[in-house]
């Protein structure tokens, strides 16, 4: 709902904003009943033209394919009781510039995205967004940062690093690594 409503107050400044959102419903009724919400602020705000709403499930290659072709994500969470975002984990790979609530949920990637105070307030998503709109060159540094992130904390860099630390452990000297290029 909060970024229906920026969404809407960018439209009103005459930007042509489009929101693209991916959400696959839930078996659950709530999860329905949410989606009736949506539909229903979709109509009141007029953004009937200007939001597709994409609830089937996903394979999650084709959900990044998708996203990969917006300019900036967001993910405007709300309090959750959650450890970490599997949502940020599946939008990383796009390499688009990421917008976030600052809940602990994304404290391993404060340095990496704009983050907001949560609950986030529609203006202030609305006046972040159009500033990032603006500024294509803040948009370019955002997503290599998230390019970067991505590539520093893949399960490829892990690995390797998980390698090299069996290695000096077992060898007892850090001097005489395997190589890294297997």
């Amino acid at each position: 709902l909060t970024l229906l409503e920026a969404t809407a107050i960018l439209r009103k400044r005459g930007l042509d904003a489009m929101l693209l959102a991916t959400c696959a419903l839930h078996p659950d009724p709530s999860s329905s009943a949410h989606e009736v919400e949506i539909r229903s602020a979709i109509r009141r705000l007029a953004l009937d033209d200007s939001v597709r709403l994409v609830t089937d499930y996903l394979d999650p290659d084709t959900s990044v394919d998708i996203l990969s072709t917006s300019d900036i994500l967001v993910l405007a969470y709300e309090a959750t009781s959650e450890s970490s975002s599997a949502a940020l984990r599946g939008v990383l790979p796009t390499g688009r510039p990421i917008v976030t609530s600052d809940l602990p949920i994304f404290e391993d990637v404060a340095t990496v995205v704009e983050q907001l105070a949560a609950p986030i307030n529609p203006l202030d998503l609305a006046n972040l967004l159009e500033e990032l709109w603006l500024d294509e060159g803040r948009r370019e540094l955002l997503a290599a940062r998230v390019h970067e992130f991505t590539v520093r904390t893949s399960w490829r860099q892990t690995a390797r690093a998980t390698r090299e630390l069996y290695w000096d452990l077992i060898s007892g000297r850090s001097d005489e690594r395997p190589s890294t290029d297997e």
